[in-house]
């Protein structure tokens, strides 16, 4: 069974995701300290997760110190990024930085199921459980065999193709065949404001 850690200082928020997670019968375990989460990255324990969940906004550490460190110790266990709604900033510089999704707040269910599943699947990958064409399949049916809204499907794929260019916006308008403008609206709408870039 794949061990997923949440790394929030809110025990509420850490309930409300194992719940959110239940039907994915994934073993979800909390941390609330961002010290004790340093401390496991530094140690060799961390390597029996599969997925990280963590809370960018971290009170007694620098969360964005903490990816940025899990990334240079090539570390591969996908991490999603916990953010809150409208934060543009923490989530650009999330990914960057080599988060492999995002959620925010308030949870959105799917969204929080979707993220997790893709990003367990990404992990059985790079440890060589997954075949390589099943890398960052976005779902089209949900959990209910119910096929999904094509916008949110749509925006799964904006966020894997922004991670996979390193949020690059020319490669990412050579690999996806779209027009900058029309990329960057797209990248807008998901919450990641590349007009910068």
């Amino acid at each position: 069974m794949s061990r997923i850690l949440i790394v929030n200082d809110e025990q509420t928020e850490i309930g409300q995701i194992i719940q959110i997670l239940s039907p994915l019968k994934l073993e979800a375990t909390g941390m609330q300290s961002g010290l004790e989460a340093y401390a496991l990255v530094s140690s060799e324990r961390v390597t029996q997760y599969s997925v990280i969940l963590l809370d960018m906004f971290l009170k007694d550490i620098d969360s964005f110190a903490l990816l940025s460190m899990l990334q240079k110790m090539d570390i591969k266990i996908p991490v999603v990024a916990c953010v809150y709604e409208h934060s543009i900033h923490p989530v650009q510089t999330a990914l960057q930085l080599g988060a492999w999704d995002y959620i925010h707040t308030p949870y959105n269910a799917e969204r929080v199921q979707v993220s997790v599943r893709n990003a367990n699947k990404h992990h059985s990958m790079l440890n060589g459980r997954q075949s390589a064409g099943q890398l960052h399949a976005v779902p089209v049916v949900d959990d209910r065999a119910r096929i999904r809204d094509f916008g949110a499907i749509e925006d799964d794929v904006m966020r894997v193709a922004y991670q996979h260019s390193n949020g690059h916006i020319s490669e990412m308008s050579r690999k996806l065949n779209l027009g900058r403008s029309t990329l960057y609206r797209k990248l807008k709408r998901i919450g990641i404001d590349s007009a910068g870039a």
